[in-house]
């Protein structure tokens, strides 16, 4: 099976790329895939059905050899793709083949944990860990998504990331308190500030 997925895509796979190039085309004259660069985006989209995860290794491992994790970053990285065409164009894409025309716009979040050691993945911080009640290192996602009588999926998202004034404001009070600072003459947090200004 895996043979035949480097050769040729799922069919369902090669008609979605096949169509977001048509509806990439067609919103921008002048703009296409490549031949290349939809077989990229089709082995990609496989290898997320497969592995349920983003990873260039993986992908690399699914294809057998016969692509390096170095090339299938590259194309990501470098090749002059037009990401966010093609995400409007996929919802396009999806609100027609669902016949989608209402909807409620409403954000979700949701955290992810990484390692203690983590330093080059984007948007680490210390988080509350729900499972067990105290802090983990990891990712907040937020995400802005759809909600419709059909289904509900993303339309975007971002990552939470804490103001580092905010941050390191909470370091020097908690460094203060440690030194045995009243906190009446510690400097005062935003949060702690009582707004005064009456309602308009």
């Amino acid at each position: 099976m895996l043979n035949s997925l480097i050769n040729k895509l799922l069919p369902f796979v090669e008609n979605y790329t096949d169509s977001l190039n048509t509806e990439l085309t067609q919103s921008s004259p002048g703009m296409t895939l490549s031949k290349s660069q939809k077989f990229w985006l089709g082995f990609r989209i496989t290898g997320i059905i497969l592995i349920s995860s983003i990873s260039w290794t993986a992908f690399s491992r699914i294809s057998v050899g016969r692509y390096k994790t170095t090339a299938l970053s590259w194309m990501f990285r470098h090749s002059k793709i037009a990401w966010e065409h093609l995400f409007h164009l996929s919802l396009k894409i999806i609100f027609k083949v669902y016949g989608i025309t209402k909807g409620v716009v409403s954000i979700d979040d949701s955290d992810k944990k990484r390692s203690k050691c983590t330093t080059k993945i984007f948007g680490v911080h210390k988080i509350k860990d729900k499972s067990t009640g105290g802090f983990c290192m990891g990712q907040g996602l937020v995400f802005l998504v759809l909600v419709t009588p059909k289904l509900t999926f993303p339309i975007g998202y971002a990552f939470h990331v804490p103001d580092p004034k905010i941050s390191e404001r909470t370091r020097e009070d908690k460094r203060l308190k440690k030194a045995g600072v009243p906190k009446s003459e510690r400097p005062k947090n935003r949060c702690d500030q009582k707004n005064t200004q009456p309602f308009q």
